[in-house]
């Protein structure tokens, strides 16, 4: 059986879930704002200009976990923007555009925080087009920037008056804008309880309420949306399937409906499946990464949401050593798709062709000048400016971000250009 993290970390990851369980109260260095410490989410503002990056307190050196903004023009951190939160953060979400006409700016952004089971979330303001963080409740105690009060929900109630609470280990966001006359959600997914929760957006501020809860299998890692059906499709570490579900708004309010899930044609009985998946532009075909085995497979959803749907499998790519995050980027040849998978112990981007199935090629992250050793530096998720054309790789061990050139029109196309630490 595989192991949620090899070596060191896993040793580090059990040793902190004791700590936290031990004391109500993390003890350690103040939150850091002008550095990486352990960094395991990131989101690109909407304009391309500012990164967003979740740090870890991970080895409980800190006493809190932090949000830190960096600027992408002068790779720079905005040190007085940004804020604190509890131990082990999942995956950082922006929120919904302030202005849909224009796009370039959030008003708010969320983050699940396994240590206190919450959603965290914080607004965004925004000075000469620099994004603020800022999660001060006036009513609860502000130290150390810490986000608290009305900006840490653990709690909501149903459409029937039922009192219910954010899923135990929540890790996955993904926001899901309103159609017309509907508002803006934001769907997590746990761990440990295995539950999808469903948070409305108010459009004042962003503010979050949990309105619904659906109970499927635990190990929920990642989430993706079918934007032509409105589907959301969800990776479960422990069980051969990927989820599906639809958000649904009538009198009484907005509430999940479970959908039959996508069955995974797998020969091993491993207990660590699925990790992430990601879906092509057109949304025609979804990609689904896994660790047992350490492969990508890639399914036709064409007809995803018609009254027959119609899911088939079209192909497996092997990968490298566990496949930690996928993501789809038009950065092929006139524009078309590529994926881009993470692989945690090879230190890698596997370049894939999602039409020919096959990898087109392989990304050394880490150090390359200044030091060659790339191993111990775990990269584990990413995003990209589409209007830099760069991505950028949180490296967990390395504390660093591994900015990869995604221009095919530049001679450092699909090679590391900078380190950010």
């Amino acid at each position: 059986m595989r192991r949620e993290c090899k070596g060191t970390t896993g040793w580090l990851l059990a040793m902190a879930l004791v700590a936290v369980a031990g004391c109500s109260e993390i003890e350690g260095e103040a939150p850091i704002f002008g550095s990486l410490h352990y960094p395991v989410s990131v989101s690109v503002t909407p304009s391309g200009d500012h990164l967003l990056v979740a740090n870890s307190n991970f080895d409980l050196g800190k006493r809190f976990a932090s949000v830190v903004v960096i600027d992408l023009e002068t790779r720079s951190f905005v040190t007085d923007s940004g804020v604190s939160v509890g131990a082990f953060p999942g995956a950082l979400t922006l929120g919904p555009p302030t202005d849909p006409a224009d796009g370039s700016s959030v008003r708010a952004a969320y983050l699940p925080v396994r240590e206190d089971d919450s959603l965290t979330w914080f607004e965004v303001d925004w000075l000469d087009g620099t994004p603020v963080l800022r999660c001060d409740d006036p009513e609860v105690s502000y130290t150390d920037r810490r986000c608290a009060g009305r900006y840490v929900v653990t709690r909501g109630e149903d459409a029937d008056g039922e009192t219910i609470s954010v899923g135990n280990d929540p890790f996955a966001s993904l926001v899901l804008t309103g159609r017309i006359g509907e508002p803006d959600h934001l769907v997590v997914g746990s761990l440990r309880s295995g539950s999808l929760d469903l948070f409305e957006i108010a459009p004042e501020d962003g503010a979050p309420t949990l309105t619904d809860r659906v109970f499927s299998t635990q190990g929920l890692n990642d989430l993706a949306l079918h934007t032509p059906s409105r589907t959301i499709f969800a990776t479960a570490k422990y069980s051969p399937v990927v989820l599906r579900v639809q958000v649904e708004t009538d009198d009484e309010g907005s509430h999940l409906a479970s959908l039959a899930p996508l069955s995974l044609p797998l020969s091993t009985s491993s207990s660590d499946i699925g990790r992430s998946l990601a879906f092509t532009s057109d949304g025609s075909r979804l990609l689904v990464a896994l660790r047992a085995p350490d492969a990508l497979m890639v399914f036709d959803t064409t007809s995803q949401g018609s009254a027959d749907p119609d899911v088939g499998l079209l192909g497996i790519v092997s990968m490298g050593d566990d496949p930690a995050c996928i993501r789809v980027y038009p950065t092929g040849p006139d524009g078309a798709d590529q994926a881009y998978v993470i692989s945690l112990a090879n230190n890698s981007l596997y370049v894939v062709d999602p039409e020919a199935l096959s990898v087109v090629a392989r990304i050394r992250l880490g150090p390359s000048n200044d030091n060659p050793d790339l191993s111990g530096i775990s990269p584990f998720s990413m995003a990209w400016s589409p209007t830099r054309r760069e991505a950028y790789v949180a490296n967990f061990l390395g504390h660093s971000l591994s900015v990869v050139d995604l221009d095919p029109a530049r001679d450092t196309y699909h090679t590391v250009i900078e380190e950010i630490r």
